[in-house]
């Protein structure tokens, strides 16, 4: 998405792109001083941020209605599917939509945790402010993805991601996150 995100603003267009938009963190600086320099407007999508539910919780924080923030711990889980000896994920192949390879390509800048976790943290910093530490490590457990279709995929992404957030207001944050897990 890199490249298209570059070609866009290059053409002064303003971009409203999802994550995964930069592979490092240079090329996301890099895109932030670009859209800047052409008086761009960049944005990355934070859906949950916009959900009811989450706007509504937020209004209860701010009201006093829900007590003080101790700890959370979300698991964000999509299953691994074993149809008539082809095992893919929900990612990167759907009933309802077109394969989804390119999740599977590290070069896409994809992995479980990329994609999800990074969502996660969005929504958990628009509830409970700014984090002042992390630690976590991911991993690729899934290491071939059979097609219904015959195709065969090696993944270069990883499919699993673990974290622990500390809050600079005080709370923690463990975050679970796969989009390879057993149904």
């Amino acid at each position: 998405r890199y490249d298209m995100v570059v070609a866009a603003l290059e053409h002064g267009k303003h971009v409203y792109n999802c994550i995964p938009f930069a592979t490092s963190t240079a090329e996301a600086d890099h895109l932030a001083e670009l859209a800047g320099s052409k008086g761009r407007i960049g944005v990355v999508d934070a859906q949950w941020r916009w959900t009811p539910a989450i706007r509504r919780m937020k209004e209860l924080m701010e009201e006093g209605a829900i007590g003080d923030f101790f700890t959370a711990t979300i698991h964000l889980q999509l299953p691994l599917y074993d149809v008539d000896g082809a095992t893919y994920t929900m990612c990167t192949q759907s009933h309802a939509t077109k394969p989804y390879h390119w999740m599977a390509d590290s070069r896409s800048g994809a992995s479980a945790w990329r994609n999800f976790g990074t969502h996660t943290i969005l929504n958990l910093m628009y509830l409970f402010g700014e984090v002042d530490e992390i630690i976590g490590v991911q991993e690729t457990f899934v290491k071939e993805l059979r097609f219904p279709d015959g195709t065969v995929l090696h993944p270069d992404t990883d499919d699993f991601g673990v974290a622990l957030l500390k809050f600079r207001g005080g709370g923690l944050a463990n975050i679970n996150v796969s989009w390879a897990m057993a149904d």
